[in-house]
């Protein structure tokens, strides 16, 4: 299995890191620090597994601008949850919301690129799956995160 490692310390090392074949991001939250910060995947279903490396209490959320977002909830320290997510091109931001998390630097950015292999994988709902026992929820239709293209 191919998976996308981290290769740097906790705090990032400023490079942008590629999913591998499998469409799998390992992704580490600890205090103020979401690594790896830049991500860049293909088009389509993405499994991202994200865990708390920190003390304190994180979660995930990714949005693309004023878009729905789809979240976990929130992660205790040494624990792990599992996002299975269908994107289509665009730039998303990935972020700890709770408390200020944010503002002091927990955030990076997730850049969707079109694929050729996975070109004929048609968007469809979003779909996260939450710890152990809580089972699999389906966000519905109207919910799911597309890149808006209106003009300001």
């Amino acid at each position: 299995m191919i998976v996308l490692m981290l290769s740097c310390a906790l705090g990032g090392c400023g490079r942008v890191a590629t999913v591998g074949a499998d469409h799998t991001l390992q992704l580490a939250l600890t205090e103020y620090r979401l690594n790896p910060r830049s991500v860049r995947a293909g088009a389509g279903m993405l499994t991202i597994r994200v865990h708390n490396y920190g003390r304190l209490t994180h979660n995930l959320v990714i949005s693309a601008g004023d878009q729905p977002s789809v979240s976990t909830k929130p992660i205790p320290p040494g624990q792990s949850v599992e996002l299975i997510l269908t994107l289509i091109p665009g730039t998303y931001r990935m972020a700890s919301t709770i408390l200020s998390d944010e503002a002091l630097g927990e955030y990076g950015t997730l850049t969707v690129t079109p694929s050729a292999a996975r070109a004929a994988v048609a968007p469809t709902p979003l779909a996260r799956t939450m710890p152990a026992g809580l089972g699999r929820r389906t966000v519905p239709r109207g919910e799911s995160i597309r890149r808006s293209r209106r003009r300001r």
